[in-house]
């Protein structure tokens, strides 16, 4: 490897040991296993046998038989890899004459010698981490009694409620402890906190009795002690079969844990009070853009939408922002707020920015496929909704709105199942993810529900929400009411310079559905106007 062989091997693992000596790696033994597999295997010229098996096999501890096409173990630790060798060059190895990275898409590092005249001209990260990221730890287990296979259990669930989390981008991790840092955790959970830095902790306890096993996970605010989330389980055990148990666990923490609804980021924005007066421009574009997630206002969407331009425009790089601004201007569309198809374009625009900054964006593969539904791709938006879900099934915010844009496509026995079990894992949702369970209700023929559902989304001031209400009402029977919602209906659309027909087209992908919303309209006078191109977008090209 000729980026190797200017470098010597002494200098590589040297470099290697200064990071293994930091902070994001001392408390970390799989992080330096996995850093210290790849780069010895480097040095020996065995590139080769650099791979996603050899990783999980090597370093890991899966089994012989593991399938990395069903298991993404080791692309988790290695954005967890990535991120942690980020933060050791942005502070601790600043001044450094060596750089390991690890490419995207790739588990072989590259070394570069850097020129010590240029070291003060590094790029200094352009937010900080601490500012915008709240740390988590994940300490060790209490076992009661004491028992091997218990403790082998602890073992993988700590790992993998470790793994898990650190899916999430706006949360760093800190999962594996020194032996002189687990005694002072056995000694006194806050102190240990406090000396860690970390801003929440999750503790747990397991007890094994008659073949049962009890766990109590609960998650701490550092700085106090206060108990945040408690959840237990009491689940029969057959050792050594408890891989679903962990799944169980783990998926129900982390998804009450992560995500822009999760624990972490609602108490982060209630203790700064819903300001950002102080933070970057970023911390302030996810701040609105979460106030628009959780009510519709037109006052909320116009801040969220100008925050992410601005913030946008300042971190051209922030791929999560970028994607976060695509969404904006498709909602903008799916809203009747925007009355121009332009806005499709730009939203388009903004996700391919994303995915090019990181391609594992989530939130980027999330407006990917609301961009192939608003441009009538039923396939590509299967295939981006389904690639966004697999990045991270336990951030249920962003898979729940997936699972929305599969219905709002057609895909309805898929979309409804994944639906329903993320929002059974998080009550906490977007408003518009409501609208999903109103066509599919809708579909469905059960109009009490479709109702229910639409009352739910409370956002008066859209087509969506007097569409769904004027529909439901009018299957039901309900004329007066019906009545009322068909002329705010008229009013909505008009101010958004579209024909109902023209609304349902562009959000919808199944005709049998537009067809059986057209007739619930008809029922009180208020044909749709379908035009005979279902499938084609006719905003105005006003702005």
């Amino acid at each position: 490897m000729d980026i190797v062989k200017s470098i010597t091997p002494i200098e590589i693992d040297q470099q290697m040991q200064r990071i293994l000596n930091s902070p994001p790696f001392r408390n970390s033994p799989t992080l330096t296993r996995f850093l210290s597999f790849i780069v010895s295997e480097t040095i020996d010229e065995k590139e080769r046998h650099i791979k996603e098996y050899s990783i999980a096999v090597n370093v890991l501890n899966r089994p012989l038989d593991f399938n990395p096409h069903n298991d993404a173990v080791v692309r988790i630790h290695a954005g967890r890899l990535r991120r942690a060798l980020n933060e050791y060059y942005l502070i601790h190895g600043i001044n450094d004459p060596i750089i390991i990275r690890i490419p995207k898409g790739r588990y072989i590092p590259e070394f570069e010698v850097v020129d010590v005249a240029t070291v003060s001209e590094r790029p200094q990260p352009a937010v900080s981490q601490k500012e915008i990221k709240p740390v988590v730890a994940v300490f060790p287990m209490r076992i009661m009694p004491q028992n091997p296979e218990v403790e082998h259990f602890s073992t993988l669930l700590g790992e993998r409620l470790s793994a898990e989390l650190s899916r999430f981008r706006d949360i760093s991790v800190i999962g594996h402890y020194s032996i002189e840092m687990t005694t002072a955790i056995e000694q006194n959970i806050l102190e240990a906190g406090k000396s860690l830095g970390v801003d929440y902790i999750i503790i747990g306890s397991l007890q094994y009795h008659d073949q049962r096993i009890h766990v109590l996970i609960s998650l701490l605010v550092a700085k106090t002690g206060e108990v945040m989330m408690s959840k237990s389980f009491d689940r029969p055990i057959v050792f050594p079969d408890i891989f679903s148990i962990q799944d169980e666990i783990a998926n129900t923490v982390i998804a009450a844990i992560g995500g822009y609804e999760g624990i972490v980021s609602r108490e982060t924005l209630k203790l700064s009070g819903g300001n950002t007066p102080n933070n970057s421009a970023i911390r302030e574009a996810i701040s609105d853009y979460r106030k628009f997630q959780r009510a519709f206002t037109l006052e909320n969407f116009h801040r969220a939408f100008e925050s992410l331009q601005l913030a946008a425009k300042e971190y051209p790089n922030h791929s999560v922002c970028w994607a976060m601004l695509g969404e904006m201007h498709l909602h903008g569309v799916g809203l009747g707020v925007f009355k121009s198809d332009d806005h499709i374009t730009q939203g388009y625009e903004c996700v391919l920015h994303s995915l090019k900054v990181d391609p594992l964006c989530q939130h980027g593969w999330f407006s990917l496929a609301m961009v192939h539904l608003f441009r009538k791709e039923k396939k590509a938006c299967r295939d981006a909704a389904l690639e966004c879900m697999q990045l991270n099934p336990n951030n249920t915010c962003i898979v729940s709105g997936a699972s929305v844009i599969l219905i709002f496509a057609g895909f309805f026995d898929e979309g409804f199942p994944i639906l329903e079990s993320a929002i059974k894992l998080n009550p906490y949702y977007p408003w518009w993810v409501n609208g999903g369970f109103s066509f599919y209700y809708l579909r469905k023929k059960e109009y009490t529900s479709a109702l229910y559902w639409a009352e739910k989304m409370n956002a008066e001031e859209t087509v969506l929400d007097a569409l769904l209400k004027c529909t439901a009402l009018s299957y039901l029977g309900r004329k007066d009411e019906a009545e009322k919602y068909r002329n705010i209906l008229k009013t909505r659309s008009q101010a958004a310079n579209v024909t109902i027909g023209e609304y349902l087209s562009t959000l919808l992908l199944s005709n049998e559905l537009i067809e059986h919303i057209n007739s619930g309209l008809k029922k009180i006078e208020l044909p749709g106007k379908l035009s005979p191109q279902i499938g084609k977008v006719k905003l105005s090209s006003t702005g």
